[in-house]
């Protein structure tokens, strides 16, 4: 799912193969060459600008771009403005880059559709963009076969099966404004007002705000109570997923003060936004997670070789691996590395593990004995340099570095 939504679209109209004798170039397709990040991302910079800027208008928007997203045509940013201003002219795409990309987002191939409507309205003569700016004007010309909004089927109520969290949200939505404003807020979000906010028809249910002291939450009138709870417990569980995975070797900011918790290292909840202000042991993050995954956040981290491991541990485990895996330890015990040796260090350390597991697979796949057995040497080299570390850091600083520091301690004497 993440490949799709953030995966990078090809820079390049055509593909070239260069083979003995001969070149092969082969076209990519339009709907290849911009990206579902592209439609995301062009109408949240146009639409915010619009919301937020009085009496604003193209040249003010194109001016506001190349001061805060400025770039090239391969720009995220950028462009499917620019795609769909090279079809329309940029006045055009001022007005309906946002109910162009709502329309292609609600098909299977939002890509292909937003390149197919382009094309079309490349093709019409007399274009009348400020009056397709209206969602089921847009759809008229595009759909022949006509075309219905998917928040129809929360008319009569939220759906049985769907999202736990926004399927609430929207019914409320839908039922306070009713199906053809919902849709047209949607394809154009720079039309929401300030008594829309006020009505709370398309308030987010739960606001989380932090700061020097505790996270304020503000939780809508319509989310009180099961649905403010379920939107930061599965918030909190998306973010101990992505923890797990994609931001293992990261630091991430944490909501939570309590860094005498036994499950703070781990930062599992660190997309828990309701914390206890008093003691972590009123927390209910832990509860929950156990309830999901049957393990204590702690006892997780240490289930996926993450556990924050003493020096002794940490070196017998680098002894005990083997070239291919070197590098994936040194990832998973980043804040062990860290905390013993420092950033600095660790960075070190690890683009070598790195150099090394690149080693071993080149070596695999040559299947030759020379590669194999450089792949080692450079893996013997590590686990050498990490021996050598232990030393350094039980002998404390080196003699020139007392020097430096007595010499320096005299010198702020004199002073």
């Amino acid at each position: 799912m993440s490949e799709r939504l953030y995966g990078r679209r090809s820079d390049d109209a055509v593909k070239i193969i260069d083979r003995p004798g001969q070149t092969i170039m082969i076209p990519i397709p339009e709907s290849d060459q911009i990206g579902m990040l592209d439609l995301l991302e062009g109408v949240a910079v146009l639409e915010s600008f619009k919301l937020c800027t009085q009496n604003g208008n193209v040249e003010h928007f194109l001016a506001f771009r190349d001061q805060y997203f400025p770039g090239n045509v391969k720009n995220v940013y950028r462009r499917s403005f620019d795609w769909l201003a090279s079809s329309i002219a940029a006045e055009a795409a001022y007005e309906l880059l946002a109910p162009v990309s709502f329309l292609a987002l609600q098909t299977n191939k939002p890509e292909a559709e937003f390149v197919r409507i382009a094309n079309l309205l490349s093709k019409e003569k007399n274009l009348d963009y400020r009056a397709l700016t209206e969602v089921q004007e847009l759809a008229r010309l595009a759909y022949e076969d006509g075309w219905s909004s998917w928040l129809h089927g929360f008319e009569k109520g939220e759906p049985e099966a769907g999202h736990v969290t926004l399927d609430p949200c929207i019914t409320f939505c839908v039922g306070k404004l009713g199906v053809a404003t919902a849709t047209q807020l949607g394809a154009t979000p720079s039309r929401v007002t300030r008594e829309l906010f006020e009505s709370e028809a398309v308030a987010p249910p739960v606001t989380a705000y932090s700061g020097l002291g505790e996270p304020a939450i503000f939780v809508s009138n319509y989310a009180r109570g099961d649905l403010a709870a379920a939107v930061l417990d599965w918030t909190a569980l998306v973010g101990a997923a992505e923890r797990l995975t994609t931001l293992a070797e990261t630091d991430p900011y944490q909501f939570c003060r309590h860094s005498s918790c036994p499950h703070f290292d781990s930062a599992l909840c660190h997309r828990y936004f309701a914390p206890p202000s008093s003691d972590h042991k009123i927390c209910r993050f832990p509860r929950m997670l156990h309830k999901v995954a049957d393990m204590n956040p702690n006892d997780l981290w240490s289930a996926v070789g993450r556990d924050r491991k003493s020096v002794a541990d940490l070196v017998a485990a680098f002894e005990e691996v083997g070239e291919c895996n070197i590098w994936a330890l040194a990832r998973r015990q980043r804040a062990s590395i860290v905390a013993w040796l420092g950033e600095k260090a660790y960075n070190n350390l690890e683009w070598k593990c790195r150099a090394t597991a690149e080693k071993a697979l080149r070596a695999l796949q040559t299947q030759r004995v020379d590669d194999v057995a450089e792949a080692k040497w450079f893996r013997n080299s590590v686990i050498n340099e990490i021996r050598g570390l232990v030393s350094e850091t039980a002998q404390g600083p080196k003699e020139s570095q007392t020097e430096n520091l007595n010499s320096s301690t005299k010198d702020k004497h004199r002073a």
